[in-house]
């Protein structure tokens, strides 16, 4: 158990909150795997619960809400996979990494913001696992998920400039994870703008086929005086 002075601390509690971005309900920072958009780390996290079921994955996937991603897992929780309880903080702690994965500027900035101060979630339902309890001037727990953070932001400052083109997101060791029916492999990070907007690349994407898709209709031919 881990005991931290509030004031001494970067915290953060609700998502509206100016870390509380760092919130694994936090939305903003969508994650992209396999061509699969997941709306939040929350949702990658709950999903990858049922390697076995790509069919749950999907139903978590299409929830708006990262806390009602959490409520269809946890009705299904007969199928989770049975080693979760031990692999689930290794899992948490790929699921923070591929949320800077695909969103290398925007949270790596809000990472990098918290200086060297630990970075504290506070739990408002006593949650002493991944974050931490008020008890008057302290905050207290375990804080796992500040932990990871704690440790994701220290490597971006040791990898320095270029760090987006170096990192790796890789599964744990020894645990394998499925995804929508394959197992997850590793990537590199690459590295996206803060303004990238990637609607508007897959449209641009598609605008480029139609496009060509129409020329090639109107190639000259026997019927519209063509040879």
């Amino acid at each position: 158990m881990n005991i931290y002075c509030k004031n001494e601390v970067v915290s953060f509690l609700k998502t509206s909150e100016p870390f509380g971005g760092l919130s694994n309900m936090a939305g903003g920072c969508p994650i992209a795997l396999y061509g699969v958009r997941c709306r939040t780390s929350e949702h990658l996290y709950q999903a990858l619960k049922f390697p076995e079921h790509p069919e749950n994955q999907s139903e978590i996937l299409a929830v708006p809400s990262p806390m009602g991603a959490k409520m269809v897992a946890k009705r299904n929780s007969q199928l989770i996979r049975p080693d979760w309880e031990e692999i689930k903080l290794a899992v948490m702690a790929y699921c923070v990494r591929a949320k800077l994965k695909s969103n290398f500027k925007r949270f790596g900035d809000l990472l990098l913001s918290t200086g060297s101060a630990d970075i504290v979630e506070i739990s408002s339902k006593h949650d002493t696992y991944w974050g931490c309890v008020p008890d008057g001037e302290f905050l207290v727990g375990h804080n796992h998920l500040g932990v990871l953070l704690n440790e994701l932001r220290d490597e971006l400052i040791r990898e320095g400039p270029g760090a987006g083109h170096r990192m790796k997101l890789t599964p744990p060791t020894g645990v394998e994870l499925r995804f929508r029916g394959r197992k997850v492999g590793e990537f590199s990070f690459g590295y996206w703008d803060d303004d990238t907007d990637f609607e508007e690349i897959f449209a641009a994407m598609r605008a480029r086929r139609d496009s060509l898709a129409n020329q090639t209709n109107q190639l000259p031919n026997s019927t519209n005086g063509g040879i």
